[in-house]
């Protein structure tokens, strides 16, 4: 089924038209649903070791830094750089080349999965959605993607341990929860825009270029999601409390239908800003 064009693109528009893809196309839903179920469980099985060695290594960290607490104090207060301490510099060494192979993994898993989850989407919009000519350009960008989440991620845990060593007891620094949250919502949009544009741009430039352009096009949208996955959030925090048998079941049952109508509503809504 290919989606027609239409000029009205108010949210409210946008959101019936999803709607009634989803319905209409229910057997798409549930095999996009499918890849999002595999992803996640092939992400965590090739992943654990990764995280088991992580967790190890930062522990070593930890460690070290609560023996040498007075000295990072001390060096803190004169200025001296704490950044590399003798015991720590080679399992820091050792984080970063474990997050190195993370990176190659998780771009892999994520791309080759979640590719498929975008491309039987792009299907209902765009019949001209041939596996190669689309998987190609989905990997490459999902490269850029992965590999500045993953500059993004290090760069956080630099910042922590910066932190760690030099706050002294005092709180968190409001600043940079607040540059964290501005980088999530900032590299969030063009993530997801760009994705949902690659059916009809698909090279990096064009779909950057397109997710750029129109910014205030996909503002309300941007927003409605991120208000809808806040609040599932909630609801699946009150699920696990009760147990991590209904927080699985509530998160089957709200997130993957979620996630799937998101790539339909994102996907219809460049349809109807292109038209």
């Amino acid at each position: 089924m290919e989606i027609k064009k239409e000029k009205n693109s108010s949210l409210r528009h946008v959101l019936l038209q999803s709607w009634d893809v989803c319905v209409k196309n229910t057997q798409t839903l549930f095999l996009t649903m499918a890849y999002d179920v595999l992803f996640f469980i092939a992400l965590g099985f090739v992943t654990r070791p990764l995280f088991d060695r992580i967790i190890a290594y930062a522990q070593a960290v930890f460690a070290v830094l609560g023996k040498k607490a007075p000295e990072l104090v001390q060096a803190a207060a004169k200025g001296e750089s704490t950044v590399m301490l003798p015991g720590t510099s080679a399992y820091l060494w050792k984080l970063v080349l474990v997050y190195l192979v993370l990176f190659v993994v998780v771009y892999l898993v994520y791309s080759f999965i979640e590719g498929l989850a975008w491309r039987n989407t792009a299907k209902l919009f765009s019949s001209q959605q041939a596996f190669s000519q689309y998987l190609l350009p989905f990997f490459r960008l999902s490269l850029v993607w992965v590999f500045l989440f993953g500059i993004y991620h290090l760069f956080t845990l630099y910042l922590d341990y910066r932190v760690l060593v030099a706050a002294q007891g005092n709180p968190y620094p409001a600043l940079l929860t607040a540059l964290r949250y501005f980088c999530v919502l900032f590299f969030g949009y063009f993530i997801i825009v760009t994705y949902a544009a690659l059916p009809w741009r698909k090279t990096i430039g064009s779909a950057v270029g397109f997710a750029w352009q129109h910014f205030s096009d996909f503002a309300f949208t941007y927003i409605f999601i991120w208000v809808v996955f806040i609040l599932l959030q909630f609801v699946l925090i009150a699920a696990f409390r009760l147990s991590n048998t209904v927080g699985i079941i509530a998160g089957m049952i709200l997130v993957l239908p979620w996630l799937s109508f998101v790539r339909v509503l994102l996907m219809q809504k460049c349809v109807l800003v292109e038209g």
